[in-house]
């Protein structure tokens, strides 16, 4: 199964990037956490965590801690810790009416890596 949709098929093959964009999803693209996955991810101090309402409209938040306060726990889980913030639990609350989520971990410095979940 490819990580792309047809919209994203169809710019790919647009602007001719459709060779570099599978090769992306054979070598990128895991069902489960690897180590390295789970080494970097505990090496963060912050991530990006998107959800969207039960329409479907996005929102992004912003999640940070000591490094290590996301972890993985399992091949398939994730866990970090919910903050007390403003109040208004637009990422939790978000999440019991759609489960669908992304994260984005990044690393800026000398070597810049990134990783999407």
């Amino acid at each position: 199964m490819s990580m792309y949709h047809p919209g994203q098929r169809d710019l790919q093959d647009a602007f001719s990037s459709r060779a570099l964009a599978d090769r992306l999803d054979e070598t990128l693209r895991h069902e489960r956490f690897t180590d390295r996955d789970a080494a970097f991810i505990a090496q963060q101090s912050f991530f990006f965590l998107a959800t969207a309402d039960d329409q479907g409209r996005p929102d992004c938040s912003f999640k940070g801690g000591p490094a290590g306060f996301a972890r993985v726990v399992a091949p398939d889980a994730l866990i970090f810790p919910d903050y007390d913030g403003n109040g208004m639990f637009r990422s939790l609350g978000n999440l019991t009416a759609n489960p669908n989520v992304g994260l984005l971990f990044l690393s800026i410095g000398e070597r810049p890596q990134r990783l999407r979940v």
